[in-house]
């Protein structure tokens, strides 16, 4: 009987053209194998292809491990990493980096040892973001505190503090619940407004689509997967990067004009005239805040 969800991969076929011996070796390699008819398509209404295609009949999927997004095979591996990359530095961005500078990069194909392309998302950080040209050490982001990337949110903390607000579901994350080094990240910018860190992005799991799959799947029928055995590459980034202060934020949040009026007086002076030693003082003293940067 048809599987009614997608196990890893995927492949949809047109009656009479795939053999019951080929379709249950087929199975055998983790692929779930559905002929093409109307309660295929309601199957798939679960799904989303990335990309927003529609599925293709006689192409392999893979199965996001987080989502139910569906990858083309010869694509999965680099657009994995190519989504990796461009969740972290959403959170970076959210945290309130000032700078994101790849310090160092390992990528490792596991047959012709040559440079996947992996580019770096356009966030609107202005004429000092330098591109990705496809290679990933040329990755360096600088930004300010009026970037529209940088939508952290802030909030009056005790004792007058300021508190880095930061919800994982309103940033529409994937990988954040399955990164225990992103989540410490996040945990220390909250607490302790850390100003530097350093942070991997690793995408070295093949996830069960390999050159061994390749072959096993072009052993049985005649698809169009194998360039899945020439794309298939580990990747290890570590990124420097450096926040702004929690002085910077309060130059750009309201005072409450019924908490302290005359330290509020002077906050909202000394945020104006750019003096955040003095802004973060008058912070210790009580001089509360209110907004959103």
């Amino acid at each position: 009987s048809e599987e009614s969800h997608v196990r890893k991969g995927l492949l949809v076929y047109r009656r009479g053209t795939l053999s019951w011996g080929k379709h249950q070796k087929l199975r055998r390699q983790n692929l779930t194998v559905w002929e093409r008819s109307s309660e295929t398509e309601r199957k798939l209404e679960a799904y989303t292809v990335h990309g927003g295609d529609a599925v293709q009949d006689n192409v392999v999927y893979w199965k996001h491990p987080c989502t139910n997004y569906l990858l083309p095979a010869n694509d999965f591996h680099q657009v994995i990493a190519d989504l990796k990359l461009h969740e972290i530095q959403k959170i970076f961005l959210h945290l309130g980096a000032k700078k994101i500078t790849l310090s160092r990069e390992e990528n490792r194909n596991t047959t012709d040892g040559g440079h996947a392309s992996v580019g770096v998302m356009d966030y609107g950080v202005g004429p000092k973001a330098n591109k990705n040209q496809g290679q990933y050490g040329s990755c360096d982001i600088s930004t300010d505190l009026e970037s529209p990337a940088l939508n952290s949110r802030v909030v009056k903390h005790k004792r007058g503090k300021l508190e880095l607000l930061f919800n994982p579901n309103e940033l529409d994350l994937v990988f954040y619940d399955h990164e225990p080094t992103w989540q410490a990240v996040v945990e220390s910018r909250q607490q302790s407004w850390t100003k530097k860190t350093r942070c991997k992005v690793e995408h070295k799991q093949d996830y069960g689509l390999n050159v061994a799959f390749a072959a096993n799947v072009v052993g049985i029928v005649d698809l169009d997967i194998g360039a899945v055995s020439t794309k298939s590459h580990a990747v290890v980034q570590e990124y420097e990067v450096t926040f702004f202060g929690q002085g910077a934020y309060a130059a750009k949040v309201v005072a409450r004009p019924n908490s302290n009026p005359s330290l509020n007086k002077e906050l909202i002076d000394a945020s104006r005239n750019g003096q955040k030693d003095i802004v973060e003082v008058l912070l210790d003293r009580g001089a509360a805040v209110d907004g959103r940067c």
